[in-house]
């Protein structure tokens, strides 16, 4: 099901003689001796049928395929749906004045009228009106002085949700803007093939008031680089006001053009001495994750886009971690779920993870302190004095890299990005959340202090994180209820009092023989409300090579291991949803299981690429819980099934076993019904952690394979 877009595409030229790199893939490329002029090329998707909840305040959403029953679709009237596209002209003319004010042929000045009828002349407008029209003169002043103005650009406006309040005749649209932009630059470099300067999106929220039988904008709240150096908690109107006049005056007294680099004469290094307990980085890998998810969020992972703090920290983590292959450093004792974050570079839950995982400057802390951990990413920054050395450090820096930028010199770090390329002028571009862009100039924004980190390598051997794969590999003796068999895996004990095993089988598993486990955990995505304690102990199964389970090799009579793990569980369980910034929603991760690996990996017959289960029983519960099994994960992109993640040295290299088919289910359980899901930001599907995507852009100019306390 597609959400309903509106897509622009605006080109406007400028004359150049320099000679054509790359077919720009998106917007057709017109002839030098064009004349400058804007073109208009408007498309829309056909209209989406709209559900609207019978209240005093009336919900717009999208129908999904799989939506609510027709008996509970209403179809909106022909004023509702008339209101609906009233709103969305004078949202789509605000984003074209937008646009227009940052494009090659801008008005002379941008006045304080500069949206016209098109924004309230009410009292509740005018914070909005004076702010929003302060900081686009800054922008635009940037864009100017650094030659990014926009040449050529595409947008589109995903409606999410339209929500009006008959009563005081409030609207309030949430809505994601997604673009791509070719800069000025590039078309004078390259005018017939010029490449993109950015690719990304916003999330806004329009108030809009019907005055007259006119809808008026009231506010638009999103939350660009701009806006998080200027509004922050607690600032008046007049506070913002005086913080972006002073960057004004900034940018303007302080040209910085973005450096274009030449290939290095020598490439650099943190000049490390050899760890054989090291492995590579896999940088190329980590940017094609950063490029995936860029828009597309990966779901597992908590999100801390807010006011306050951004997920660039947290985004440039995970982009390290699950496809740059670096493994986690995880403190030992594992510390319980709290709220803040701890040592050292993790993150297996919303409410067990280290402050250097999602904040800015414990992560350059842990990145460029290797001696101090013998797990995870090593680095160090790549200092300078001058913008000549800059230049030079900006020509060395590598794809996985990571950049880090100091707004306005004032409070510390803000804002951590991961290096993706070049484009064809040698500039760098990266990669960021908060906000969302999937390809960027380095220097989008103005900035006070910018620093350079080099990943080298990973301490450790490569991480092993792995997911339940198929149905049949997550099973227990009984379902307690018996409503959606499969869909669940309980924990405890039945209300009839009979105590429940359950098994787990991870398969593929990249450990020698023998090797030393470091550590080990679960992840779950969990079922709830549950708020009555359980009592469990966790066994692996005794066995080198686990077989599927199977009426012939039931879980119930499999041997375990004399290592066994207890897990009281005490903590209230609500259904996951990992951004819904609840404690008792993130997921839920076990204790320590290295003992209980260690014993399995010791055993005769095992040997890297082997399957291994962990079998968990009753330990004196009252009543049971549920996680989620894989058959729920597969329909509910919130929900995930159950993750091992592990990290080991050493072992001993023995032939790999053919694996073992896994065998398949005879039927597929009921999915159990769910809400209707609301609409991911972005018209893109959700990709799967640990998926690539197809091959990068062509502008990527790197070999890719194929096949602050503030969080940014």
């Amino acid at each position: 099901m597609k959400l309903q877009t509106v897509t622009i595409v605006i080109l406007a030229t400028i004359l150049s003689s320099c000679t054509p790199v790359l077919q720009h893939p998106l917007i057709p490329t017109p002839s030098p001796t064009d004349v400058i002029a804007p073109t208009v090329v408007s498309t829309s998707t056909p209209t989406t049928t709209l559900t609207l909840l019978p209240t005093s305040i009336t919900t717009i959403h999208p129908v999904l395929e799989t939506g609510l029953p027709p008996s509970q679709t209403i179809t909106p009237n022909a004023t509702q749906a008339a209101q609906q596209e009233d709103i969305k002209n004078v949202i789509q003319a605000y984003f074209e004045i937008r646009y227009q004010l940052l494009s090659v042929s801008p008005p002379a000045e941008i006045q304080q009228d500069v949206f016209g009828e098109l924004v309230s002349s009410g009292d509740d407008a005018k914070d909005f009106l004076t702010t929003e029209t302060a900081k686009l003169a800054v922008e635009r002043k940037w864009h100017e002085l650094n030659k990014q103005r926009y040449a050529k650009y595409e947008y589109t406006l995903n409606y999410k949700d339209i929500a009006f309040d008959a009563s005081s005749q409030m609207a309030t649209v949430s809505l994601y803007e997604h673009f791509e932009i070719v800069c000025e630059r590039a078309i004078e470099s390259s005018p017939q093939n010029p490449s993109s300067c950015a690719i990304g999106g916003l999330t806004h929220e329009i108030v809009l008031h019907n005055e007259h039988s006119q809808w008026k904008i009231i506010s638009d709240t999103y939350w660009d680089s701009w806006w998080r150096e200027f509004r922050k908690p607690g600032l008046t109107t007049d506070e913002v006001l005086q913080k972006i006049n002073v960057k004004l005056d900034s940018v303007k007294a302080h040209v910085s053009l973005p450096l274009s680099v030449a290939a290095p004469e020598t490439e650099f290094s943190c000049n490390f001495s050899a760890d054989d307990s090291s492995h590579p980085y896999e940088r190329n890998e980590a940017v094609t994750y950063a490029q995936t998810h860029a828009e597309n969020y990966n779901l597992y992972y908590p999100t801390y886009d807010d006011q306050t703090y951004g997920d660039c920290t947290n985004f440039v983590s995970q982009a390290i971690y699950e496809d740059g292959n670096a493994s986690m450093s995880i403190p030992e004792p594992l510390p319980t779920r709290v709220t803040d974050g701890q040592l050292q570079w993790y993150l297996l839950n919303g409410m067990q993870r280290a402050s250097a995982w999602n904040h800015v400057v414990p992560l350059y802390d842990f990145l460029v302190s290797p001696a101090a951990w013998n797990e995870g990413p090593e680095g160090c920054e790549m200092t300078y004095n001058n913008d000549e050395q800059l230049a030079e450090r900006l020509s060395q820096i590598q794809a996985g890299d990571i950049i880090q930028y100091d707004w306005d010199g004032i409070g510390g770090w803000d804002h951590s990005v991961i290096v993706v390329g070049r484009d064809e002028n040698g500039i760098v571009q990266v990669a960021s959340h908060s906000p969302n862009s999937q390809q960027l100039d380095y220097n989008w924004k103005a900035y006070k202090n910018i620093r350079l980190i080099h990943i080298e390598r990973s301490d450790g051997m490569p991480p092993v994180k792995t997911f339940i794969a198929v149905a049949g590999d997550d099973e227990n003796t009984r379902d307690c209820d018996g409503y959606f068999p499969g869909n669940e895996v309980y924990l405890g004990k039945c209300d009839d009092g009979e105590s429940i095993i359950s098994g787990f089988r991870f398969t593929d598993i990249q450990i020698p023989y023998r090797a030393t486990i470091k550590y080990a955990f679960i992840t779950f995505s969990v079922d709830g409300t549950y708020t009555s304690p359980i009592s469990l102990r966790i066994y692996g199964e005794a066995s080198g090579n686990s077989e599927p389970f199977s009426a012939s090799n039931p879980l119930a009579t499999r041997p375990t291991t004399s290592s066994v793990v207890t897990w009281d569980v005490t903590e209230q369980w609500d259904l996951t949803d990992n951004h819904a910034g609840q404690a008792s929603r993130y997921s839920f991760t076990t204790p320590q299981l290295a003992s209980v690996l260690q014993e399995i990996v010791n055993q005769s017959g095992w040997a890297s690429g082997n399957s291994l289960s962990i079998i968990i029983k009753d330990n004196g519960s009252t009543t049971h819980r549920r996680v989620i099994a894989w058959e729920r994960a597969e329909s509910d992109a919130n929900l995930f099934p159950a993750r091992l993640i592990v990290a080991y040295e050493g072992g001993i290299s023995v032939p790999t076993a053919t694996p073992t088919p896994t065998a398949t289910p005879t039927s597929t359980p009921t999915p159990t019904p769910s809400p209707t899901p609301v609409p991911t930001e972005t018209p893109m599907p959700t990709s799967t952690p640990g998926v690539e995507p197809t091959s990068p852009p062509p502008w990527l100019h790197i070999p890719v394979k194929t096949a602050s306390e503030s969080g940014g």
